[in-house]
């Protein structure tokens, strides 16, 4: 597996999670960094008002605002609700919340 801060589940071998190094965090379907998710909580943004359920898979609007993960190419964070979460910034969709 490749250094990168979030991986489907799908797309993990058969040691995922073995390796030493950066622990993560259960999302459902996702395996998301803790240092991604340590950045996200001390660095909060303006919140946004969502109506509905958050949850991991929802996808946010064109022209949400997503604010970068340094070090986490293609990820950013926004917060919902007052709750910090984590975008794929490629699809929109959210792939993990507090």
């Amino acid at each position: 597996m490749t250094a990168t801060a979030w991986s489907s589940l799908n797309d993990l071998g058969t040691d995922a999670g073995t390796g030493g190094g950066e622990g993560f965090v259960a999302s459902p379907g996702f395996l998301v960094s803790e240092k991604a998710v340590a950045y996200v909580k001390a660095h909060p943004t303006e919140s946004i008002t969502f109506s509905g359920t958050l949850s991991p898979g929802i996808k946010l609007k064109n022209g949400t605002h997503v604010t970068a993960v340094p070090d986490a190419e293609g990820y950013g964070y926004v917060y919902l609700n007052d709750r910090p979460a984590l975008v794929d910034t490629g699809s929109r969709t959210v792939v993990w919340i507090e």
